[in-house]
């Protein structure tokens, strides 16, 4: 089972209460499937995860991987026991909103 850093979990708590503000409990299980999935193919090691999400160069860190999944980046460390440090929304302004992403 994948870990989240408390900095994920937030960023998964953040988006699950802007889903219920806008009464959309499909996007909440919609996201809870995909998060399923980027875990499974970490755990996998299938997966063929980039250095930074699209265009977002400037998110680029040492030891650290992002995988996308539906509208989602994930951000992860991998290793003997990875764990997920960063959940954000495909359409979000990363670079904008999170300048200092952990």
């Amino acid at each position: 089972m994948i870990d989240y850093t408390p900095t994920a979990r937030r960023h998964v708590n953040d988006l699950i209460a802007h889903y219920k503000k806008i009464r959309r409990p499909e996007a909440i299980r919609n996201m809870h499937i995909a998060l399923a999935r980027v875990a499974a193919t970490i755990e996998a090691g299938s997966g063929r995860p980039r250095d930074f999400p699209a265009t977002y160069r400037d998110l680029a860190r040492p030891g650290r991987a992002w995988l996308r999944e539906g509208i989602y980046w994930v951000a992860y460390e991998p290793g003997e026991q990875p764990i997920i440090v960063a959940v954000f929304w495909a359409g979000a302004d990363l670079a904008g909103r999170y300048p200092q992403v952990p």
